[in-house]
C-alpha cells in the first residue's frame, strides 16, 4: 500500500519489493478480485515521487502451473510499464520463459526450500543475476557459497518462517465450521497450538494459492549483525 511505502522509505529503505497477492503466495493482501496489476505501476510511481533513485522489484513467489503463464506474462508486461526490472520468484521454470521471451528482465531466485549447497547454487548461478540464500545455511556454508560465485547474494534477517506449503487448501473443506471465526474464501489466517507445548502458537494461513505453516516464532538475526556484516 502506499501508507507502507512511504513508511518504509522514510524509515530508510532504499530497496522495495512490491508484490501483487494474485502471483505472491504468502502475500496477506487481498487483490484476488483485481484485475491486472496496475497495483504495480501505482506503488512505483509514488515511490519514485518520494525518492527518485529508489530501487524495485516485484515479487512472483508462486509455484506455476501451466495455466498461469498467461498470469506471470501479463505481471511482466506491466514491470515494464512500471520501469521495475528485477523479478523475484522460487519457481526455476520462471528462468527459461523470461530468458526466451524477456530476456531484459532481471532475476532474483528466492527459492523457499532446497539449495543448500555450494553444488546447487554453482549450478543455476550463471543464469541469475541475485540470490536470496535459504536461511537453514550455517556461516561456514554461507562463505563456501560467497567464494564459489559472484552472483550478489541476499539473506532474510528478520521475518515469518514457513515450515509446510501446499497447494490444496486444506483449510477449505472447514469453511462452514471456521465461518464465526471470519472465513474468507480469498484469506484466513488462525494460530493453533500443540497441547505438549501450550502457548506456542503457529500461524496458518489458507489463500487461493493453498495451505501455509508457519513457525511459532519469526527468524531474527538483529543480534548477529555485526558477524552477518563481517
Amino acid at each position: 500500500s502506499t501508507t507502507e511505502v512511504q513508511m518504509a522509505i522514510e524509515a530508510g529503505a532504499s530497496h522495495l519489493i512490491i508484490e501483487d497477492s494474485k502471483v505472491s503466495i504468502r502475500s496477506f493482501k487481498n487483490d484476488f478480485e483485481t484485475p491486472g496489476f496496475q497495483k504495480l505501476i501505482d506503488l512505483s510511481d509514488f515511490a519514485r515521487s518520494l525518492n527518485p533513485e529508489i530501487v524495485l522489484s516485484a515479487n512472483a513467489d508462486f509455484l506455476i502451473h501451466d495455466h498461469q503463464i498467461p498470469l506471470l506474462e501479463s505481471l511482466i508486461q506491466t514491470m515494464k510499464q512500471a520501469q521495475i526490472p528485477t523479478l523475484r520468484f522460487q519457481d526455476l521454470g520462471i528462468v527459461s520463459y523470461v530468458k526466451t521471451h524477456h530476456p531484459d528482465i532481471r532475476l532474483h531466485f528466492h527459492p523457499e526450500i532446497g539449495f543448500h549447497n555450494s553444488e546447487g547454487i554453482v549450478a543455476v548461478a550463471p543464469k541469475l543475476d541475485y540470490i536470496t540464500l535459504s536461511n537453514e545455511l550455517p556461516v561456514a556454508d554461507l562463505q563456501k557459497i560467497r567464494n564459489a560465485i559472484p552472483t550478489p547474494l541476499e539473506i532474510q534477517v528478520h521475518g515469518p518462517i514457513l515450515i509446510q506449503y501446499s497447494f490444496r487448501r486444506y483449510l477449505e473443506g472447514l469453511s462452514e465450521t471456521l465461518e464465526p471465526y471470519g472465513w474468507d474464501p480469498h484469506r484466513f489466517v488462525t494460530l493453533a497450538q500443540d497441547d505438549e507445548y501450550p502457548g506456542r502458537y503457529y500461524r496458518f494461513y489458507d489463500n487461493p494459492h493453498g495451505h501455509f505453516m508457519f513457525l511459532y516464532f519469526d527468524r531474527c538475526l538483529i543480534k548477529y549483525l555485526p558477524d552477518l556484516v563481517q
